[in-house]
């Protein structure tokens, strides 16, 4: 099966799922039988290869656990082993049949006995006390740093990325299109139009009506308007004091540093793409002037299918790209799912557009659109620069570590955007 083919049919199983969820009741038996008979079509037609690997694994992990049963495994002390011992049992035997030495018996010794005992049994050293085995124990630096970690950054991918030479970026936005054209009927006159001039004020301003002959089969004219959109590039900085001798004896931490950086200018940015308040920021998507707005209405899904509607009908050749929703409102789209058709595998879609989970939006809002209408030009990429010259630094052996980047942010069609409110608190504004 071909992956297009296994797409289609996960893809057909789950609608049938999300339309009985849009019309608020259970999926009836036929619709459920038909979506699962579906999902098990797609799953006979997985790779045979990536079966056979499975069991491989589950094979080699089966046999390693055997293997490891029948290791001999060491516990008891000293004495214990000392009297489970096959030379001690087999000489017991001999000096007492019953079990018991008879008082009667003189002079017994026994041969001497070999007892396997691992040597960290014999606790003549430990590692525990510093003054013992210890103090020769060294701790294993293994030069491993782990950060805190940040949001994931998922918007960048989304939107048209370009470059520019410039300190302003303009485009030219449409704001109205021709939508004047109608039926002309056939000329029934050849007369032509009446003019009628007046005069009034002091000085006199003349003023001319045009009225159209009736019957003079007259074409409609069309009208268009367009607005020049200025998106100033906007400079993003941050900038961190280190001590000379820090960068010189601690050869990690400049690297560290830097990533530091230009993690929190992407941080910065991404969250400006989405809220950006205008300068010194961007105007982002959530500050865009006439971008399309869904209410809620009933459940997250109803609520993105009829935003997927509203999007066609007043949206401007707005084919949608992406959803992006919050973690905590995509949580509760794939429980409504799972409650509903526990069968279904999972996808991150929702009618077949994909969604994109982002950290930098809080549950009550998501957006749909074609973000490719969404454009960042990058005047600078983040650069890293140091110098001692800032304030008493050079007296100081302080040093400056200093991240920039330079970019601007436009919505080149608005109406390729729709803002969703996923909850019934969270109408958009």
């Amino acid at each position: 099966m071909n992956n297009e083919k296994f797409m289609n049919l996960l893809g057909d199983a789950r609608e049938i799922v999300e339309k009985a969820l849009f019309e608020g009741r259970p999926m009836t038996e036929d619709e459920r039988n038909k979506s699962m008979n579906m999902v098990e079509e797609a799953k006979q037609g997985l790779d045979d290869v990536a079966l056979e690997r499975k069991i491989a694994e589950l094979q080699a992990a089966a046999a390693k656990g055997k293997e490891e049963e029948t290791q001999e495994e060491v516990k008891g002390s000293m004495g214990e082993r000392f009297a489970q011992s096959k030379a001690y049992k087999a000489w017991m035997k001999q000096v007492a049949p019953n079990g018991h030495i008879p008082e009667s018996a003189k002079g017994i010794n026994s041969p001497a006995f070999q007892v396997d005992m691992p040597f960290e049994k014999k606790a003549v050293l430990t590692g525990a006390s510093a003054t013992s085995g210890g103090a020769f124990i060294q701790n294993d630096d293994t030069g491993i740093y782990v950060p805190m970690g940040r949001k994931p950054l998922k918007l960048r991918d989304l939107i048209s990325v370009r470059s520019t030479n410039s300190d302003m970026v303009e485009f030219v936005r449409q704001t109205a299109q021709v939508t004047q054209a109608a039926g002309v009927a056939e000329a029934t006159s050849a007369a032509a139009p009446t003019v009628v001039t007046t005069a009034a004020g002091n000085p006199l301003v003349y003023t001319s009506t045009v009225t159209l002959n009736s019957g003079g089969g007259y074409k409609p004219e069309g009208t268009m308007a367009f607005e020049k959109v200025t998106a100033p590039v906007e400079t993003v900085a941050v900038w961190i004091p280190v001590t000379k001798r820090a960068l010189a004896d601690a050869a990690q931490l400049r690297g560290i540093i830097d990533q530091e950086l230009r993690d929190s200018l992407m941080d910065e940015i991404e969250n400006n793409i989405l809220f950006g308040q205008a300068t010194p920021d961007f105007v982002g998507l959530a500050e865009t002037s006439n971008i399309l707005s869904q209410s809620f209405d009933t459940t997250i899904l109803t609520t993105a299918r009829k935003a997927i509607t509203n999007l066609a009908t007043n949206g401007l050749e707005a084919s949608p790209t992406a959803f992006v929703v919050a973690p905590a409102d995509w949580e509760a789209v794939e429980l409504a799912l799972f409650a509903a058709a526990p069968y279904l595998p999972y996808q991150q879609s929702m009618w077949r557009i994909p969604v994109v989970e982002s950290q930098y939006l809080t549950a009550g809002t998501a957006y749909l659109g074609n973000w490719k209408q969404a454009v960042m030009w990058d005047r600078q990429q983040v650069t890293i620069s140091v110098s001692d010259s800032h304030a008493d630094f050079f007296i100081r052996n302080l040093v400056a570590v200093l991240a920039e980047a330079r970019a601007a942010f436009g919505v080149l069609k608005p109406k390729s955007f729709v803002e969703i409110a996923t909850a019934a608190s969270g109408s958009p504004s």
